[in-house]
């Protein structure tokens, strides 16, 4: 009747029966079964044998194996659940009244699927353990769900599925896949199984550039800038001027460098700088030239150790007012 069944004493269905998990128990437990020749046993094609016409050692045979049926259904079954079982003489009959028992329930199981579903997000696990928290539900919640309908259209409502699911798993990520996100769902074609992979991909990234921020001294920018070179050639580090005709053009942290490619001057409506540093709104009251203001200016700045600018008081309060910039100097005979 069954040729091997020491070895079952070492395989085991990884799903307990609970009262919400049916549909998955029972899916695993049957492959388990009928991969051990034992599903005559659950389906009814096993029946007991009468003495007579059958002999004892047949009977025999079939009430051990049918006990071992039976105890690998209980060792999958809930302590709880399992109490309930005990007047029950087959594992037939096991069978059948865990599926009148828990079938009937499929609704409310539904049901709780769905508002699992809806409020699952990433919070503050890792992609693969919000992938697979969703995957879980997600094949629970087909094995409640008939498809009835011909194979193509199966197909089609298959594919929506996916799409579905696919949209309701990349809206719940956290707020720093938002790029990777939006270039998602501008593609049609991709599977689950390509998405999983990018968004790992980008998690590690992101890990690393953290990883790189927390180390020491990673917080300081350095600034190339412009026209301030060494003996070789070579750009210098600088210091960045407030309002003045120096630019940075590199920092060591890239996040810097894009968010300042996202910022547009209110005053010329340029990108790359504030409307603060804009040259086209600063004006030099003293040479009259844009760019700079009056105490920037080069043209009254000391030429020399000797001849210093004598300081000016500071200007007066009012709506518009400009300190009165020395007279340049002379040049003597």
């Amino acid at each position: 009747m069954v040729s091997e069944l020491s070895s079952l004493d070492s395989d085991r269905v990884s799903v307990r029966l609970n009262s919400k998990n049916y549909a998955l128990w029972e899916f695993q437990f049957r492959i388990f079964i009928e991969g051990k020749g034992l599903l005559p046993f659950l389906d009814g094609m096993s029946v007991r044998p009468q003495v007579p016409p059958s002999s004892d050692e047949e009977l025999a045979r079939w009430v051990q194996t049918d006990a071992r049926v039976k105890s690998f259904l209980l060792s999958t079954i809930d302590p709880v659940i399992s109490l309930g079982l005990r007047l029950l003489r087959s594992a037939r009959e096991i069978w059948v009244h865990l599926a009148q028992t828990y079938t009937t329930a499929d609704p409310q199981r539904k049901f709780e699927i769905t508002f699992e579903l809806a409020r699952l997000e990433q919070g503050d696990m890792d992609v693969t353990s919000y992938y697979n928290a969703a995957q879980l539900l997600w094949t629970e919640q087909d094995l409640l769900t008939a498809t009835l309908c011909s194979a193509a259209a199966s197909a089609e409502v298959i594919q929506d599925r996916q799409r579905t699911r696919m949209m309701q798993f990349l809206s719940r990520l956290k707020p720093e896949f938002e790029s990777v996100r939006a270039n998602l769902l501008q593609r049609e074609s991709l599977k689950m199984d390509g998405i999983l992979a990018i968004l790992v991909r980008e998690e590690t990234c992101l890990r690393m550039q953290a990883q790189l921020d927390l180390r020491p001294g990673a917080g300081e920018a350095v600034f190339a800038v412009a026209g301030s070179k060494g003996a070789g050639g070579s750009v210098t580090k600088g210091t960045l001027s407030a309002g003045g005709e120096e630019e940075a053009y590199a920092v060591s942290r890239p996040q810097f460098r894009r968010r300042m490619s996202e910022v547009v001057c209110h005053h010329c409506r340029q990108p790359g700088h504030y409307q603060k540093y804009c040259k086209q709104r600063n004006f030099c009251v003293y040479c009259k030239k844009k760019g700079h203001i009056i105490t920037e200016c080069r043209l009254i700045q000391p030429r020399s150790s000797d001849s210093p600018v004598a300081p000016q008081p500071p200007p007066a309060r009012g709506a518009y007012a400009v300190r009165q910039a020395p007279a340049p100097p002379t040049a003597h005979p």
